[in-house]
């Protein structure tokens, strides 16, 4: 079993270097990202979380590790998590890490919108690219409160112009919430409450995957494979919980707000 004692600063030092050697062999380190502040972050976040440690095998560990580095996130600035399946770490990103990923490859902004009964919208694919463009959407103003949402859609516009869509119905949207742990049909948990928000955020979450995995070296593509192999619904339904709470009674709900330590209790929960 692998125990606290294992995971010490010769452990760290020993990835830093590995590290290192990555970058030597073409690895690009994003210009706001310290590799060695990050390890240093995880370790302590690892010693808050002893389960990690002592069920989980020091490869696993250091794989994860070395997962998160590679990719440039930080798991004390909630762009990820160390996640206990068995005797296996895994390191999964969050939305934020998605999204800071997405921004240092040139992405400006992005949006999400949820299309209602009633709504006119049109969708139509790029001849030239391929890639789905929002033609239309009109908003019915008037529209019974007790309309279905008929689907959601998000754009991204990088700063060379370009731009990308998702676009989900209910039934990919109601899809992709089964597998989530915490989804229950009929139930009344997130999903059921904030419909809207989890929509949105299931579309984003999906438009930011695309647009990350079409980015980066060798070493980057193979982390980002490495933490697809966890299911992150229910981090997504984590994280809008989250910031639907913090923005409760306060201001309209941000995407951008910050994680905080309640999401963590979530996971724990969930990694059982």
């Amino acid at each position: 079993m692998a125990n606290e004692l294992t995971i010490n600063n010769k452990f760290i030092e020993d990835l830093t270097q590995q590290f290192k050697d990555k970058q030597a062999n073409g690895l690009t380190v994003p210009a706001d990202y310290s590799p060695d502040n990050a390890l240093m972050g995880a370790y302590l976040w690892l010693k808050d979380h002893n389960d990690v440690l002592t069920e989980c095998t020091p490869a696993s560990i250091a794989n994860a590790l070395m997962d998160m580095v590679t990719m440039g996130l930080s798991v004390q600035k909630q762009q990820g998590y160390f996640i206990k399946y068995g005797r296996q770490c895994h390191f999964q990103r969050s939305y934020f890490g998605n999204v800071t990923i997405a921004r240092r490859y040139g992405m400006k902004d992005i949006t999400a919108n949820v299309v209602y009964e009633g709504d006119t919208f049109k969708a139509e694919a790029d001849p030239a690219s391929g890639h789905l463009k929002l033609v239309e959407h009109v908003v019915d103003l008037f529209r019974d409160e007790n309309a279905q949402m008929k689907g959601a859609y998000a754009v991204v516009t990088m700063y060379d112009g370009s731009s990308y869509m998702e676009m989900m119905t209910m039934p990919q949207i109601k899809a992709a919430w089964r597998q989530s742990k915490n989804y229950r049909e009929g139930g009344n948990g997130v999903h059921q409450k904030f419909p809207d928000q989890m929509a949105k955020k299931t579309v984003l979450n999906r438009l930011l995957k695309s647009i990350v995995n079409t980015h980066g070296d060798s070493y980057v593509l193979a982390a980002m494979a490495d933490t697809e192999t966890i299911d992150t619904v229910d981090i997504i339904d984590a994280e809008v919980a989250t910031e639907i709470a913090e923005k409760a009674n306060a201001i309209p709900f941000e995407f951008d707000a910050d994680i905080i330590e309640a999401e963590q209790a979530e996971f724990a929960e969930i990694s059982q």
